[in-house]
C-alpha cells in the first residue's frame, strides 16, 4: 500500500526498496500514540528524546526531537515531536491516519545512496545523526518533487551498531527496544 504511494518511475530512477517506515509529524507523542493504540494493536512503542546536530537546507544547527518507533506489520511506524530547534519537522504536525509527513527507506549505504539520489535530481531537504549507546542512525530527507512526485518527501535511513551496518526489521526492533531504558537508550517503553 505504502509503495503505491511512490509513483512507479521515482522508484526506478532512484533504485528504491520497498517502504520500511511511515513518518507522521505530531504535537504531543503521547497522544499520538494512544490514539494509534485505539485503533490499530496495543503494541509497544519505544520513545526517545535526542538532541542532535543537522544540516537544514545546507545551514548546520542542532534540534531536539522525542521520536516515537513501533511496527505496524512489517513496516515501521514513526512518530516525531519537536522539542526544540528548527527541522523540517517543524509546522508540519498532523494526524496519525492523515497523509504521512514522510516516507523512509532503509539503507546500508546513506552516503552513496543519497549522492546517487541527488545526482538524478531528488533535492537534500535535512541531513542528520542520532547517536544513542553505541547505535548511529544517519538519515537524509529528500524533496522528490523535483523527480515527479510533487509533495512527496523521502527518508533515506542507515542504522549502524558500532561501526556494523545493522539491518532494521521487526526483529532487531524487538530486540533494540527490550534494550530501552532510560540509562541504557535515554528511552522507554509505551504500552
Amino acid at each position: 500500500m505504502w509503495n503505491q504511494l511512490v509513483p512507479v518511475q521515482v522508484r526506478s530512477l532512484l533504485r528504491l526498496p520497498d517502504v520500511g517506515q511511515v513518518g507522521y509529524v505530531v504535537d504531543d507523542i503521547y497522544q499520538a500514540i494512544h490514539a494509534w493504540q485505539v485503533i490499530h494493536d496495543r503494541v509497544p512503542w519505544l520513545v526517545l528524546d535526542h538532541d542532535h546536530f543537522r544540516m537544514l537546507a545546507g545551514k548546520p544547527g542542532r534540534c531536539t526531537l522525542r521520536i516515537g518507533l513501533s511496527y505496524d506489520g512489517p513496516l515501521q511506524v514513526e512518530f516525531i515531536q519537536v522539542l526544540s530547534g528548527e527541522t523540517i519537522h517543524v509546522g508540519a504536525a498532523n494526524e496519525p491516519g492523515d497523509r504521512p509527513h514522510h516516507l523512509g527507506f532503509m539503507v546500508r549505504d546513506l552516503g552513496g545512496r543519497l549522492d546517487y539520489c541527488q545526482q538524478r535530481g531528488a533535492l537534500l531537504l535535512q541531513r542528520g545523526t542520532i547517536r544513542s549507546a553505541g547505535f548511529r542512525v544517519d538519515y537524509a530527507y529528500l524533496d522528490a518533487s523535483p523527480v515527479g512526485a510533487p509533495g512527496l518527501i523521502l527518508e533515506l535511513i542507515q542504522w549502524r551498531l558500532g561501526p556494523f551496518p545493522m539491518p532494521v526489521d521487526r526483529r532487531a526492533f524487538s530486540l533494540t527496544r527490550s534494550l530501552g531504558s532510560w540509562s541504557f537508550f535515554r528511552g522507554h517503553i509505551v504500552r
